[in-house]
Order: structure tokens, then sequence, then C-alpha cells
């Protein structure tokens, strides 16, 4: 009879454990959550915070230098191509062709990866969120299973002490 009510106070101390901690876990994974979606709100509201995101894809991957080199080459190719069409060679004066501005790459680049890392943290965050619900409705069936495992133990320890 004692053995048992000492078996049930510990599955109580036990469930409320684990419940706490659930809560807990919970609790952290709505506050990830809310960070995502803030951030996602302030990006959209002033999308020129990506800049700084920008400028380090920039430092990283030199991708917008690379991007101005091959504008360069196609306008220098283009302008010798014009140069050598028949109508211009009778021409005495030579027209100049506008520039290629080349488009920032590292900015479409910083949106790309900050988007999935958004959507991987939400992700993550989905997951902290279901577990810490889980743990926090501790089931009656996961209860039973416990009980059952505390009773093999103590029949394993009552066992052992009779060698």
């Amino acid at each position: 009879m004692e053995k048992e009510n000492v078996h049930a106070e510990g599955i109580g101390i036990f469930t409320s454990f684990v419940r706490i901690v659930g809560i807990g876990v919970l609790i952290f994974g709505l506050w990830i959550g809310y960070q995502v979606v803030s951030e996602s709100w302030q990006l959209y509201r002033s999308p020129e915070k990506i800049e700084k995101y920008a400028e380090k894809v920039e430092q990283g991957s030199k991708m917008d230098k690379f991007g101005e080199s091959l504008c360069k080459m196609s306008h220098e190719m283009m302008t010798e191509t014009v140069k050598r069409m028949p109508q211009m060679q009778d021409s005495k004066q030579e027209k100049e062709l506008t520039p290629l501005v080349p488009f920032r790459l590292s900015y479409f680049a910083a949106w790309g990866i900050i988007v999935l890392l958004l959507l991987v943290i939400g992700k993550i965050a989905c997951w902290i969120i279901f577990t810490g619900g889980k743990l926090a409705l501790y089931s009656g069936n996961t209860e039973k299973l416990a009980q059952a495992m505390v009773r093999q133990i103590m029949l394993e320890m009552g066992v052992r002490k009779q060698d």
C-alpha cells in the first residue's frame, strides 16, 4: 500500500514536471514565432532594411562586381559590333551607345536568403510549439505507459534486492 502511494506520488510529480516543461517550451516557440512575424512585417513596411544584408552578401560573394564586369564587357562588344556595321562605316559621326546599368544581384539574393531563413525559423517554431503542446497536454495513455515502466523498474529493483 505504501509502495503504491509512493509510486502514485512519483508519477504525479513526473507528470507535473513534464507539463511545466511543456508549457515553457510552448511559450518559447510562440515567442520565436512572434519574432519571425515581427521581422517579416518590418521588412514589408521598410524594405530598405534589406540593404545591410545585401551589402554583406556583396562583400562575401562579389556578385555585383561580376555583374558590372559582364555589363562592361557586353557594352564593349556591342560598341565594336556597331562600329563594324556597313552603314556606320560611311558615317562621319560616331554615335556612342548608352552604357548598360547592371542591377544589383546581391539585393535580390539577400531577399531570397532572408525569406528562406524566415521560413526555416518559422517551421522550427511550429515544431517547438507542437512539441510543447504535446508535453503540456500530457495524456493519460502516456501516463499509463510511464506507470507500467515504473512498475517494471520497481519489480526489477525488488528482485535484485532479494538476490
